[in-house]
């Protein structure tokens, strides 16, 4: 059973002695703390869980567990106007605090005009442990535990007729432990491990108006750390994925460090010219250094039945220096005609050296002794792209109603790349893109609106031909009265290769509707249609003969169901029903279930309003596929939440 957390509890007990220390200030239940009027809300309760069959599966897509729970927790202070204090307004936010994938919360506090500050904290939890239950004959040999927790601070200075001075941090540190699978000896081992990463990124900005120009500009700083380690806890031997059996690893260690600097600077300028001229220039300028040194060692016997002992260290770094220019101008042409143009220049240049050293030993053929062979390698790589973007849209409003627009946009892209100051690759390529759209709002309840752009891509930087994408969106909103509103959405994806060997398509369909026939009843359902199919040709090369032809085909057809009941039984008792359902067809075949109904029950303590709150939800996986195993990953999962809120 999962505990409420430290944190959870020292914000519960702040919550308490501030109330003791209050006064009511009037009926509606606002509180009164010196100058600052209060207000705000408390949820607290707990959680009891049900799981059959996978419950590892179930962690990996919800990971809503028992235990106690502050599912909510909001305090807002505000002084307004009054003079002589240092703050003006201040806020406490928490929600789902004491064992939940994703609490979070921050605390605020200003004062106007002047300044504003805000601390964020937040955690996300990811599990996904399917050894047991498998894809694969002898199961998935992969295993995730991670933790993610983000500090965010933002600053900002707001003084009158000044400029307006910003600065935040935030903080990003990952860690948990993790099995992963590995190539060695042309064989795949399960290694373990464990992650820790951080991340620290540092914001500076400053804004000011100076007559009809806006300036802004903005420094960042991105400072990345990474340890990675993997290594063999047992002796293994191979064959275990369905692989060679002639393999052999008794100690595998590898050990990689990582340290990446990036700054960013940040400039944009906004302004209008004559009236008619709308302008927007930008430039980012980054130049980031990376460092990394690994150290590796093996001992074991490989797929030819040779033992082997390698050590491998090595160390580089690496230089990626960013230019990127932008060039934004709109007309007015005509009272209903604009022209919206922009230029973009984006060049990068990566430089990277890279040293290793390799020592292996192999059994001598004459001697009972190991004769050791040492290698070294120096290698220097440069990649280059240097890209111009060009685009023009024209926007017209021929009626009030209607908006027409078509634009036009051009990408000329040179790549170059060399590898020991040999060329090692030169292209250029060219990006055509048509873009068309209208709205149109023939009266206040209805709105249409359409989206159209193809475009021919070309491909730089692998060896893939070209392809052709369409993508189209249309969209309906129709409100007859204000109790009542409608949907209607046309979503299309289509990407060809152009030599045939790999097709693409999305297609969706979506409804929804919105309707309260009387004040104490409101009812919502949505319906989506997913189609997506992708054929791909894969060529296999046997020897120096080209053959044969592969299709890899993969399909889903989708359907998903949404819908929702709220209401108002009596004054004091509210309940809602709620439910998704989604029949996937296909290559992967499943059904996903997710139903909760609710009771909320209101009442007042001494003029505090509070309810009593009782949520049941049932959540389920089905897979329609009895091969591979695919039925062990079903589950079915009752939770059952009882909870006391507080408004005050």
């Amino acid at each position: 059973m999962r505990v409420i957390k430290k944190g959870s509890w020292t914000l519960l007990m702040a919550l308490v002695f501030l109330l003791g220390i209050t006064e009511k200030n009037d009926a509606a239940g606002r509180y009164q703390v010196g100058d600052y009027k209060i207000r705000g809300s408390v949820s607290f309760g707990g959680r009891a869980v049900d799981i059959d069959k996978n419950e590892a599966k179930y962690e990996e897509d919800y990971n809503l567990m028992r235990g106690l729970r502050l599912f909510d927790l909001s305090l807002q202070g505000e002084a307004g106007d009054k003079a002589g204090n240092p703050i003006d307004y201040f806020g406490i936010e928490g929600h789902n605090w004491g064992g939940d994938p994703y609490p979070w919360g921050y605390i605020r506090l200003g004062k106007h005009d002047l300044f504003d500050l805000k601390i964020t904290r937040q955690e996300v939890d990811y599990k996904y442990n399917n050894l047991g239950f498998p894809f694969i004959p002898t199961g998935d040999p992969h295993i995730f535990d991670w933790s993610r927790k983000f500090t965010q601070v933002d600053f900002t200075l707001t003084p009158k007729d000044l400029p307006k001075f910003s600065f935040s941090y935030r903080r990003q540190w990952q860690n948990g432990d993790a099995t992963i699978t590995r190539e060695i000896f042309q064989d795949e081992f399960q290694l373990f491990y464990p992650v820790h990463k951080l991340t620290n990124d540092y914001k500076f900005g400053l804004d000011y108006s100076i007559g009809p120009v806006d300036l802004s500009i903005e420094q960042e700083l991105r400072l990345f750390n990474d340890k990675i380690s993997y290594f063999l806890p047992a002796p293994s031997a191979g064959g275990q994925f369905g692989s060679r059996a002639a393999t052999e690893l008794d100690a595998y260690d590898w050990h990689q460090s990582e340290t990446l600097t990036i700054p960013i600077t940040t400039v944009k300028l906004h302004s209008y010219l004559l009236d008619r001229v709308e302008l927007n220039l930008g430039y980012i300028f980054s130049k980031s250094d990376l460092d990394y040194s690994f150290a590796n060692s093996l001992l074991g016997r490989n797929f030819a039945g040779v033992n082997l002992q390698q050590n491998r260290r090595g160390d580089g770094d690496g230089d990626r220096l960013i230019h990127i220019f932008d060039l934004g101008l709109s007309f007015r042409i005509l009272d209903n005609l604009f022209l919206h143009t922009n230029y973009r220049l984006h060049s990068t240049k990566n430089d990277a050296d890279i040293f290793t050293e390799d020592t292996r030993i192999f059994p001598s053929p004459l001697f009972v002794l190991f004769s050791p062979t040492v290698a070294t390698a120096l290698a220097k790589t440069d990649d280059n792209i240097r890209a111009n973007t060009v685009g023009a849209v024209f926007e017209y409003i021929p009626f009030e109603i209607l908006s027409l627009r078509l634009g036009y946009r051009f990408q000329d892209r040179f790549a170059s790349a060399t590898e020991d100051r040999l060329i090692h690759r030169k292209i250029d390529t060219r990006n055509k893109s048509l873009v068309a759209g209208f709205d149109l709002k023939p009266w206040k309840m209805l709105t249409i609106s359409s989206e159209y752009e193809n475009g021919s891509i070309d491909n730089p930087y692998t060896r893939i031909s070209s392809t052709d994408e369409d993508n189209a969106k249309f969209k309906i909103k129709f409100n007859p009265r204000d109790n009542l509103s409608t949907g209607f959405g046309f979503t299309v994806k289509d990407k060809k290769n152009t030599t045939g060997a790999s097709d693409y398509v999305e297609k969706s369909y979506s409804a929804n509707i919105w309707y309260q026939p009387f004040k104490t009843l409101s009812l919502t359902a949505a319906y989506t249609r997913q189609d997506l199919e992708l054929n791909t040709e894969i060529v296999e090369a046997l020897g120096l003969n080209i053959g044969p032809i592969r299709a890899a085909d993969f399909s889903e057809d989708n359907d998903i169901y949404v819908g929702g009941i709220t209401y108002d039984l009596t004054s004091f008792l509210t309940t809602d029903l709620n439910f998704r359902f989604i029949d996937a067809r296909g290559t992967f075949p499943l059904d996903v279930y997710d139903f909760s109904w609710g009771l909320q029950y209101r009442f007042k303590v001494r003029e505090t309003d509070m309810s009593l709150n009782f949520d049941y939800r049932h959540v389920a996986l089905y897979e329609q596929r009895d091969n591979y195993g695919g039925r062990l990953n079903d589950y079915d999962a009752d939770l059952a939440t009882i909870y006391l809120k507080t408004e005050f």
